[in-house]
This record gives C-alpha cells, sequence and structure tokens, in this order.
C-alpha cells in the first residue's frame, strides 16, 4: 500500500498497506529540512468484515522534509517497495505541527502491498521535531480490496519516528 505524509503501514491477515503522518516543531522549518530513516510502529482495526483481529504494523521507508512558504513543512513519505506516495503540508502550531487541508496530493495514500489495493486517509495527525528526530504521530481510516477482491475497511493508528540521514 502507498501512504503518505502521514505514514503508516497496515498489515492484516494477507492484507498490508501503508500510511505517513503529520507534524510539529518550535524552531524554524530550514532546521528540520531533510530526509529521514523513519519506522512506524500501529495498530490496524478491522471493522469489516467483522471478526477480523486487530494487526499490528510495522514499516520502515524514507519520509522527505521540505520547507514550504509560511513557515511550514511538507513530508513526502516512500515505503519500499512503492513508489513516493505524495506529501502533506505542516503547519505550525504552537509547539505542534499540524496537518492542513487540503494537503498537497491529498490527505489520502492510496497504494498496493502484496497484491492488495488500499486507500489510508489520516484523520488526525501532527509532527514534532526535537534534534534531528521527528515524531509523527497519525490516526485515520482506511479501505481496500484483497488480490481475491474481498472488500475491507477499518482504522488505524500509529507512530513514526525519523531520524535525519
Amino acid at each position: 500500500m502507498i501512504r503518505h505524509a502521514l505514514p503508516l503501514v497496515v498489515g492484516l491477515v494477507g492484507i498490508a498497506s501503508s500510511l505517513p503522518g503529520c507534524g510539529s516543531s518550535s524552531s524554524s522549518s530550514t532546521d528540520h529540512a531533510g530526509v529521514y530513516s523513519a519506522t512506524y510502529s500501529g495498530t490496524y482495526t478491522v471493522t469489516s468484515p467483522p471478526g477480523t483481529p486487530d494487526v499490528p504494523n510495522t514499516a520502515s521507508g524514507t519520509i522527505t522534509i521540505s520547507d514550504i512558504a509560511g513557515g511550514g513543512v511538507a513530508a513526502t513519505f516512500q515505503i519500499p517497495p512503492n513508489p513516493v506516495s505524495g506529501a502533506i503540508d505542516f503547519a505550525p502550531s504552537g509547539d505542534t505541527w499540524l496537518a492542513t487541508a487540503p494537503a498537497t496530493g491529498g490527505m489520502c495514500f492510496v497504494g498496493v502491498v502484496d497484491g492488495n489495493t488500499q486507500t489510508n486517509c489520516c484523520t488526525q495527525c501532527s509532527i514534532s521535531f526535537v534534534g534531528n528526530t521527528f515524531t509523527q504521530p497519525n490516526a485515520g481510516t482506511f479501505t481496500g480490496t484483497t488480490a481475491q477482491g474481498v472488500a475491507y475497511s477499518g482504522t488505524y493508528s500509529g507512530t513514526w519516528v525519523g531520524t535525519k540521514e
């Protein structure tokens, strides 16, 4: 699956997907621009079909943070083997940067993992920076179709943590 600056990857009994996160920071965006090696840890809760157990999910990838006009940052996610999935803009809000709407490329991410096609939409995203690392908690909804044509949907929550390369 593809994810966006609200990262996250979903793994469900034969279903996998990724999604990016959001941002926050108390220093200027130019302090944060760069390429980050990142890992994700979260949980997917499948609500349909019913009775599917929660699925823990982990992923790793590259998140590029870029400065944008107005003092914000854009986060662009690339979770192998998928191509870059797009970017989400974050605007400073005190010590936390929040995803702006509409984000660059949208707040939803679509991709294919293990033959399953999935869309993840972040509904709660932020990002914070400390030194050369970031933490990007995110939560949202997902829908998808397995390679066998079975539709599924649910919610997810998790966190990306990245270190500047």
